[in-house]
């Protein structure tokens, strides 16, 4: 973060207090509470590790927020081999949530005049491997958020996935290299005449933000989401690699029981490429929705079209609960699972990040959570 020298001393004091509440949250270990009594802290922490444990999970990192009270807990381990805890400042794969930083990005990039949603895409990309798809010359900017290209999904190929049970320690692959594996012969449906998830159109996304904006995904990202929030733990995988763990991941990733941290199944890409911590996820979703600093009102009014029978908007999910209304993404990949929602009535923020990926630990989490945040409400 930065500061500017503050002269009165009563402004002094506000920004030592500041300070001192951002190291604290920086230096989370297991669990910090602000504004919540310590009864429903320790209810929430043991809710926490009973979920972990009962699920099979290896760990978790879970952070909630209202209006009133914040809270922030870990539990399990981040590496069974070494084990080591897991610790509340750890940064974990984001999976599928990234598709909701990408759609930000792309809308900021419309808000800039830079490219406009109903564009065809093949007015921006015109490569080989995009002009080969089904119906890319129909195929608009708005169909590729809003999951309605028809473009079918890579990671559903049999090519593929036998590519890296063959070769699961191969190099990085390139987004030209998934969009390969895209049949040529037949779209699932006309674009904008159906539904269907497909991280293709993610994929695609990453090559067109890279086209427009003459740099990469990874620096659009960290443009206009990661330096204006000061996200210090938030990075895209391959493409912006740290020192430490694997490519900057000290965390490792599960699934059955085995590490799958180190298989290279598409990981760096637009459509899960991002690593990040809770706290920081919290930040862009308070961002996003309760500051509304990413993106105007117009790219946000356009982010909330959902899907009238899908719920799905652009890179946004929207989620029917017994508890209300809830905007966000969830993700599963390469070992780790998550989800992030934000609660629209109540302006209230749950992030789950956990490094196994094969448990039902995001609904037990979820549902224990809430039952009791509500009963103590």
């Amino acid at each position: 973060m930065h500061f500017t020298t503050l002269s009165h001393p009563r402004k002094l004091f506000v920004q030592l207090v500041f300070l001192a509440l951002s190291f604290l949250i920086g230096s989370l270990t297991k669990a910090q509470t602000v504004n919540v009594n310590s009864s429903l802290a320790k209810q929430l922490q043991e809710r926490l590790d009973t979920s972990v444990d009962s699920s099979g999970a290896a760990g978790a990192v879970l952070f909630i927020q209202s209006p009133s009270f914040t809270w922030i807990g870990s539990s399990g381990f981040a590496d069974l081999e070494q084990k080591r805890s897991m610790s509340t400042d750890d940064a974990l794969r984001l999976a599928s949530m990234t598709k909701t930083f990408v759609s930000v990005t792309v809308l900021k990039l419309a808000e800039e005049g830079k490219i406009a949603l109903d564009d065809p895409v093949t007015k921006y990309l015109s490569t080989p491997a995009v002009s080969a798809i089904p119906n890319s010359s129909e195929i608009s900017i708005r169909h590729l958020l809003a999951m309605t290209s028809g473009v079918f999904d890579y990671t559903d190929s049999d090519d593929y996935n036998d590519a890296i049970e063959t070769f699961p320690e191969r190099r990085p692959w390139k987004a030209e290299e998934v969009l390969a594996y895209i049949p040529l012969e037949n779209a699932l449906f006309l674009p904008g005449e159906g539904w269907s998830y497909s991280n293709s159109n993610y994929v695609l996304l990453d090559l067109l933000v890279k086209e427009v904006s003459g740099t990469s995904l990874a620096s659009e990202i960290r443009r206009i989401i990661i330096d204006p929030l000061d996200l210090q733990h938030s990075f895209m995988e391959i493409q912006e690699p740290r020192p430490g763990g694997f490519g900057g991941l000290k965390v490792r990733g599960y699934e059955e029981g085995e590490d799958v941290t180190e298989i290279q199944d598409a990981l760096g890409l637009g459509d899960g490429g991002l690593i990040s911590t809770a706290y920081e996820v919290s930040q862009f979703l308070k961002a996003l929705f309760t500051d509304k600093s990413l993106i105007n009102d117009e790219m946000l009014l356009e982010m909330r079209k959902f899907h009238p029978q899908e719920d799905y908007g652009l890179g946004l999910e929207r989620r029917e609960t017994q508890f209300g209304t809830a905007w966000g993404h969830s993700g599963a990949s390469s070992g780790f699972q998550g989800d992030m929602l934000y609660f629209p009535e109540k302006d209230f923020i749950f992030v789950l990040l956990s490094n196994t990926m094969d448990t039902d630990l995001c609904d037990i989490i979820f549902s224990e959570t809430m039952d009791l945040i509500n009963a103590n409400e």
